[in-house]
């Protein structure tokens, strides 16, 4: 499944969890929807790198541009590999996060946890599950270490360990919710 629709199923199935539900963030509907927003947010970032990506490799570029010749592709090359890289870091950041949780604290006088937990839970799951050309700079621009994941988010290994990982969770989360509460008089003696 693609990135962005793993980690809206994340969210979906950690706003089911009872304690996260009862958080004054989450119990309104606006703060649900925030969460989303605020999980999906990083990678929003990330379209103006598909589009360029698009651009170069289709002959005939976008209806609304046209593809590079074949004498600019060094030059596209390097705007992608260089700025527009940059704009997936920033967008992939614990800074760009902590700037954010300040600024939203200066406004409303309070933490505002669908940001924290949404770009929290973005970037920490993206951290060990992009690899290679897609890996983070989780502390950039103040710090230019690269993180590379346990697991590319494309492969077929991943996706079965993240589709048992809902299950297992989604079943937790049932049994956790509908469990009867059992008597003290039904519970066996020591």
């Amino acid at each position: 499944m693609p990135d962005e629709i793993s980690h809206l199923l994340w969210t979906y199935l950690l706003l089911k969890h009872p304690r996260i539900r009862s958080m004054k963030d989450f119990a309104t509907r606006r703060g649900r929807i925030a969460f989303y927003f605020f999980t999906f947010l990083p990678d929003l970032g990330n379209l103006t790198l598909i589009l360029t990506a698009a651009w170069i490799m289709t002959s005939n570029g976008l209806p609304f541009m046209p593809g590079p010749s074949a004498q600019m592709y060094p030059q596209v090359r390097a705007v992608f590999d260089g700025p527009l890289k940059n704009v997936y870091y920033i967008h992939h950041s614990y800074v760009t996060l902590a700037a954010l949780t300040l600024i939203f604290y200066v406004v409303l006088k309070r933490v505002y946890w669908p940001l924290v937990f949404g770009m929290g839970l973005h970037i920490t799951m993206d951290i060990f599950t992009h690899k290679d050309a897609t890996a983070l700079k989780p502390f950039f621009p103040l710090w230019d270490v690269k993180t590379s994941g346990v697991m590319h988010w494309g492969s077929f290994e991943f996706y079965v360990i993240e589709i048992a990982l809902m299950v297992a969770y989604t079943v937790w989360l049932f049994r956790k919710t509908h469990q009867k509460a059992v008597p003290d008089s039904a519970r066996p003696v020591p």
